[in-house]
Formats: structure tokens, sequence, C-alpha cells
């Protein structure tokens, strides 16, 4: 995959994907639960974010 920009070492990254196993993004009451990841690295292909992480 050609990515387009790649953002490196970011303080905090906040994501509203759901925990691990989960089917989807959060919603409703849910989205009061921000995933943080310290010191993450996004991914931008085709304008379109790839896997944080």
């Amino acid at each position: 995959m050609k990515v387009d920009l790649l953002i490196d070492n970011c303080g905090q990254l906040v994501t509203l994907a759901g925990p691990a196993g989960a089917s989807g993004a959060r919603r409703g009451a849910a989205m009061r639960d921000l995933g943080l990841i310290e010191n993450g690295t996004v991914a931008v292909a085709a304008g379109l974010s790839w896997k944080p992480g």
C-alpha cells in the first residue's frame, strides 16, 4: 500500500474505535470513553486513515 501521509510520534492520539473484540466504532454514551494511544502513528492513504496505533 502506498501511504500519502504518515503522522508519527503523536503525543496523544484519540480514537473512537471500540475495545478489542468489539465490532465497529463506539456509539451513544460509549463515545464518552475515548481511546487514547500514547506516542501513536497514523497512516493516510487515498484520503482515509488506516490503522492508527
